[in-house]
Order: C-alpha cells, then sequence, then structure tokens
C-alpha cells in the first residue's frame, strides 16, 4: 500500500559499495551516458519502494523483499534486496537478476 509520504531511504554499506560497482562497471562497458542513465533508474525503483514498499516479493528469508528494477520496463539487471520499517525503508544489497541469492545471501546473517 503506499504510504502519504516517502520512507526515508538507508542503504547498508554493501548496498552503497554495490552501487558504486554497478556504476563503475556500466561506465567501464557502456560509457558515461548510461551510467548516468541507469543510476537514474535505480535511484527512480528507489523512490517508488519509498514510497510503495509493497512492490517487491518476499523472498525465503521473513522480513526481506526484492524489487527487479526492470518491473518497470526498463532493461535494468539488478534486484533491490530490502527490509521494511515503520520509519525507513532499507536496502541491503543491489544485486544482478543472475546471481543467486540463495548461494549469495544479501543478508546479514
Amino acid at each position: 500500500m503506499p504510504h502519504s509520504r516517502p520512507l526515508p531511504i538507508e542503504l547498508s554499506p554493501e548496498a552503497q559499495l554495490d552501487f558504486i560497482e554497478i556504476l563503475q562497471f556500466t561506465e567501464e562497458r557502456f560509457g558515461f551516458e548510461q551510467r548516468d542513465i541507469y543510476a537514474d533508474w535505480i535511484d527512480a525503483a528507489l523512490q517508488r519502494l519509498a514510497q510503495n514498499p509493497a512492490l517487491g516479493k518476499e523472498t525465503h528469508r521473513s522480513g526481506y523483499y526484492r524489487y527487479h528494477i526492470a518491473a518497470v520496463g526498463k532493461p535494468g539487471r539488478h534486484y533491490l534486496y530490502y527490509r521494511v520499517f515503520s520509519n525507513a525503508l532499507q536496502i541491503a544489497r543491489i544485486m544482478h537478476d543472475r546471481m543467486d541469492y540463495l548461494r549469495h545471501p544479501p543478508f546479514n546473517e
């Protein structure tokens, strides 16, 4: 259900590093312009989740969800793994959609 006000977004240290590495890879492989476009797509997905955390699908771990940024009709290749608190949306990781999240859990154990 959408919130009247978007929840503040908190990126874990791992998610911050993921974001940096994704953008570095995109820039090296596809150039500055595509890096900026992809950064905007990821940011837009974060904003949608902050407004409506129920957009994601539950994972095998209780309380954690994932949201595919391509779900908005963009060719994004990453999932946002997150938890919802009453006062914030916590992004645990940003992982490529080819990564098996059961073998590489995006959560702090």
